[in-house]
């Protein structure tokens, strides 16, 4: 079994700002090799609020000038249940 402290570790990143979890870790398990291959960030919800806010500054869907704002519902749903 791969040792977990060897393990690429991948932290948060809200708007490109490496962010540690105010959370623990977790290994991300292999479901071929049975064993761990990744350290994921387990985000709280103060972490979500960081996201959150972030992503506040940068809402491209509602911005006047978007082409998005301006597609029919028909053309933006299937783009949307993608999501």
């Amino acid at each position: 079994m791969t040792e977990t402290a060897a393990l690429q570790r991948y932290r948060l990143y809200p708007d490109g700002d490496e962010l540690e979890s105010a959370g623990e870790t977790f290994a991300a398990v292999s479901p071929t090799a049975g064993e761990p291959w990744a350290r994921f960030e387990d985000a709280r919800a103060e972490d979500v609020d960081v996201a959150v806010g972030a992503a506040a500054g940068h809402d491209a869907f509602l911005q006047t000038e978007s082409v998005w704002i301006e597609l029919d519902e028909t053309i933006q749903d299937p783009f949307v249940l993608k999501l």
